[in-house]
Order: structure tokens, then C-alpha cells, then sequence
């Protein structure tokens, strides 16, 4: 190369965004063009890649995510000084040859000066000759496919349509097909440099994929979320006329109506939903799960839903997650009466104890929530929200079940000196056993009143992704349904339970919900949002 073309090969090979718009691809319409102008979804997860080293996508089908993820990946791995290996697992054959495809396009379309040989290219691997950095794909199987090889980095699409654990693919530990794949993938990882990319539109609250976004909502994680609602892609609208848009508007369903009173949805994007529902053959359900508009949605039960989804996803954008330090969503005001809920752990690692501050007019407050207290630590966390919200003197009671370790943490507040709450009969609050009657079912029964209706506010994003996954089973337990395919079944609602116990305290002290307030501190929550960029994660 001449020194014009290596100082230009060099400022180039530094800058991945140059690089990456640079590159060939098939567009939509099987075009062959240069990537050049990103859409605007593909922007929040390309600079997501460039900013973090794991990242997890939950998209809307037919994202334009992994064109930009293969993109960035070869950059990576073709300007790199020392062999990167690449992993990229996939779902299916098809997604095997479209991945081999637009990698020896990106090869196939560079420069004839920078263009190296490839010494290996078959249907698993191509690998670059000048820098031994190679494109390994395999579809995601039976564990420890992955073992034999060391990765640099590590792509995993549609993770939410991976195998699950069947009758003929269980291990001797009873673990997901989903969670040996994944073991042995990451296993095979040992560059400090390396990226982990996540990212699969949704398959309901089971599964690997399931498990990482909720990790992923916890300020701890090392994951970063990416999250783009489908009315932010401008292909998915039809244009219509003005009698369409007429006509359309005079027969919008309930359904509709509320994407368009509380999502801002357009006509033509309504159009295009009822035509995407209609060639697909889609629920409601299915079409959220496929299509979200919230960051939730894709995780969404097929059916026996407890909580109304529309409600929630209302609720949703008004939620925040989680910040390190601790800190409260709404710090206590003059005037203003609180009460504390909870639902208690082991403090093991595993189940989470969560505890809710609820104002008067049924705002959730605060949530602090952890997995290692044990119960005099849960105890102590009481004492701390309770000496943060009592205001003028008033001490905001505490209710909390009472089961498994929820005694020991209701007697150590007592000892505290907290307000403990207890019944007419002077019981503390009881869900299982003889003494508890049908109370959860009640304090659900309430709760499905209150949410449904949107006369409450749930300001924490995990206790919304846990509401959203509540169903009532066949024996007629109302929970999270757990990962049927896991030995034991895991559930994940603990958050959601404390704050369910939260609504039934204040509905025992006559705490009424207020319609106008619930809409005025929406409004207020809004404002802010809107100043500091809107809903969307990214």
C-alpha cells in the first residue's frame, strides 16, 4: 500500500464508526449498498456496543440489530493486531447462512488493497489471513458444543428461541439445554477485552433470556439494557389516505385507543399493526411479546395473566430502575402518610427480600430490596425506611408476611421499637397455614382492582416486570409462573408480593385511592422524563 493509503487505512481501522458504515450489507429490499446512514433504532445499540462489553438487546422483530453487531464485530475482529476469535450462536440453519453470507460480504466488499485472503471459509468458520482473527457460528444446542475452542468474544441471538430442556436433552443435573450452552460458551472466555452481545425478540417470563434481562435491571449488573418500542421504526407505518385515516379513526377498538391515549400511537402505525396481527395470525398478547412498546413486553405469559398487561405497560413507563447508591424514588413530603410492606427471604443468595414504602394516595415511594440480609439485617433496612418516612412525628406501620422467615423479621422490628401492623384480632398479616384463611387471594383479588384500574402508582421497573408475569394456576395459586422446564421451578415475585401486601395495609386503614392524584404525579414523573430524553432504555 502506498503511505497515502496505509495513513488512511490506519485512521480508518481506529474509528469503528467509520469502519461500520463503510461496509456492504443486503438491505431490506436485497440491495447491495454500503450501511453508510444508520436507522435511528440501530444508533441506540450500535453506540451501546461501543460503550459497554456486555450489552443486552430486546428488540421489536426484524430489529437491524444483527447486521450492526456483525458489522462492529468484524471491525473488531479485522483490524485487530491479534487473532480475535469470534463466536456467534444462533437459532436456527437459517440464521447459521445469513450470518456466514454477510460476513464474506463485508470481507468481499472492502478494498482490493486491504482485502486479505481467507484461509479458512466453510459453512462454521471464516478465518482472516493477515491476522488469524476468524467467524465461528454454531447453533445453540447441547451443552459443552462450545468447549473445544477459546473465544475472544461472544454474539448470542435470539437467546428467547433457544432449546429448552426436554426429555431426551437433560443433562445428570437437571439443567436447561439453554443454561449448558451458555455455560460452556462463556467458558470458553479469557480476554479482558471481550464482548459479551445479547439480544432476541421475546418468549414469556421463562428461560435464559428471561433471566438475564431481569439481571439487567438490578444497578448491580454488569449487563446494559437496550430497549427500542416498535413506534420508534418508521418502516412499521402504513400510509393512508384521508378517508383511511377517517375511517380508522371511527372504528379504533379499546385496544387502540389505548396505545393511542397513553402511547401516542399513530394511525398509520395502527395500520400497520392490524395488517402485521392479520398476515401473522397474532394475539394481542403475542403481538406485545413480538412488538413491544415497554422494555417488558416480550416477556409476557400467553395467558392467565393476573394484572390487566395494558395497565402495566401504562405503569411502566412511569417506573425507574434501580440506583447505586440506594435512594429513594420519591423522598417523603409534609403532610403525607406512608406505610411499609415486605416479603421476606433467607438472606441465602437465592429469593430476594423486598420491602415498599406506599404513600396515602397509593404512590409506591421506595423499594429496597437484596438477597443476603438475613432476617435481623431485613429488620434493620425496616428501621431505615421507616426513620427516612416518618413525617411530623407519624411512624408509617409495617406490614409484612408473616410466613417462613417473615416472623423473625416482624419480632426484631418489634424490638426495634417499629409500628408494626397487625389485624382486628391483633395477628400479624398470615398467607399460608390455617391462620391465613384466603388472605393472599384476597390482597390479590384488591390488587388486580386497584392496578387494573390504574389507581395506583408502581414507581420501581422490577416490581412492574414481576406484576407483569403473575398468573393464577390451575390449583388456583396466584404467582409468577416459575420456569416450568427448570428442576425445582423458579418463581420471581417477590417485589411484586410486597407490594400487593403494601395495597391490602393501606386498603385496611381505609386508605382510598384518588383518580386526580395518581394523574397529577404521572404528570409530574412525565415532566421529568421528558427533560432527560423520554421512556426508552438504551
Amino acid at each position: 500500500m502506498t503511505p497515502e493509503l496505509v495513513q488512511k487505512w490506519m485512521a480508518l481501522r481506529d474509528d469503528p464508526r467509520r469502519f461500520v458504515r463503510r461496509l456492504h450489507i443486503q438491505d431490506f429490499h436485497n440491495r447491495l449498498r454500503p450501511i453508510e446512514t444508520l436507522l435511528p433504532e440501530q444508533v441506540a445499540w450500535f453506540e451501546a456496543l461501543l460503550e459497554h462489553r456486555r450489552v443486552l438487546g430486546v428488540k421489536p422483530r426484524q430489529g437491524g440489530w444483527s447486521t450492526i453487531t456483525n458489522a462492529f464485530l468484524f471491525w473488531k475482529a479485522y483490524t485487530s493486531r491479534h487473532p480475535r476469535q469470534i463466536l456467534s450462536m444462533v437459532h436456527e440453519d437459517g440464521s447459521l447462512r445469513r450470518f456466514k453470507q454477510m460476513v464474506r460480504l463485508f470481507w468481499k466488499h472492502l478494498p482490493p488493497e486491504l482485502r486479505a485472503p481467507l484461509t479458512i471459509d466453510n459453512d462454521d468458520v471464516i478465518e482472516f489471513g493477515h491476522n488469524g482473527s476468524a467467524f465461528h457460528r454454531l447453533l445453540a444446542g447441547g451443552g459443552g458444543q462450545a468447549r473445544s475452542y477459546t473465544f475472544s468474544d461472544l454474539y448470542a441471538t435470539e437467546m428467547g428461541k433457544w432449546k429448552m430442556r426436554t426429555a431426551s436433552n437433560t443433562s445428570r443435573e437437571r439443567s436447561s439445554t439453554q443454561d449448558e450452552t451458555w455455560a460452556s460458551a462463556l467458558a470458553t472466555l479469557h480476554d479482558p477485552t471481550a464482548h459479551i452481545i445479547v439480544e432476541s425478540t421475546g418468549a414469556g417470563p421463562f428461560g435464559l433470556y428471561h433471566d438475564l434481562y431481569k439481571k439487567s435491571l438490578d444497578p448491580k449488573s454488569s449487563w446494559h439494557l437496550v430497549f427500542v418500542p416498535w413506534t420508534k421504526f418508521d418502516r412499521y407505518q402504513l400510509p393512508l389516505s384521508r378517508d383511511e385515516r377517517r375511517d380508522l379513526e371511527q372504528e379504533l377498538d379499546e385496544e387502540e385507543q389505548h396505545l393511542v391515549r397513553h402511547f401516542g400511537v399513530t394511525l398509520e402505525q395502527l395500520a400497520w399493526r392490524r395488517l402485521k396481527m392479520s398476515d401473522d395470525n397474532l394475539s394481542p398478547t403475542l403481538f406485545r411479546r413480538e412488538y413491544p412498546i415497554t422494555h417488558s413486553e416480550p416477556f409476557l405469559a400467553d395467558a392467565h395473566l393476573w394484572f390487566d398487561p395494558k395497565a402495566l405497560a401504562v405503569m411502566e413507563k412511569f417506573a425507574r430502575r434501580p440506583k447505586l447508591p440506594w435512594e429513594p424514588y420519591i423522598p417523603p413530603q409534609p403532610g403525607r402518610r406512608y406505610l411499609i410492606s415486605g416479603d421476606t427471604a433467607g438472606g441465602t443468595g437465592g429469593d430476594e427480600s423486598s420491602f415498599k414504602v406506599i404513600r396515602d394516595d397509593l404512590v409506591e415511594c421506595a423499594s429496597l430490596d437484596g438477597n443476603t440480609w438475613p432476617p435481623h439485617q431485613q429488620a434493620q433496612q425496616v428501621a431505615r425506611l421507616s426513620q427516612l418516612y416518618t413525617v411530623q412525628g407519624c411512624r408509617p406501620p409495617v406490614i409484612i408476611e408473616a410466613n417462613r422467615f417473615g416472623l423473625d423479621v416482624i419480632r426484631a422490628c418489634e424490638d426495634l421499637g417499629l409500628n408494626t401492623w397487625k389485624d382486628d384480632d391483633n395477628d400479624d398479616f398470615w398467607t399460608l397455614g390455617k391462620a391465613a384463611g384466603n388472605t393472599k387471594r384476597q390482597a390479590y383479588v384488591h390488587a388486580r382492582r386497584i392496578i387494573n384500574d390504574q389507581l395506583c402508582t408502581v414507581t420501581d421497573a422490577p416490581t412492574v416486570a414481576q406484576l407483569q408475569t403473575i398468573v393464577e394456576k390451575a390449583d388456583g395459586r396466584i404467582e409468577a409462573p416459575g420456569d416450568s422446564k427448570r428442576d425445582p421451578p423458579i418463581g420471581h415475585d417477590d417485589r411484586a408480593d410486597a407490594f400487593v401486601i403494601g395495597l391490602w395495609g393501606a386498603h385496611t386503614m381505609g386508605w382510598r385511592p384518588d383518580r386526580e392524584s395518581v394523574d397529577t404525579e404521572r404528570d409530574r414523573i412525565r415532566r421529568i422524563m421528558d427533560r432527560v430524553g423520554g421512556w426508552a432504555v438504551a
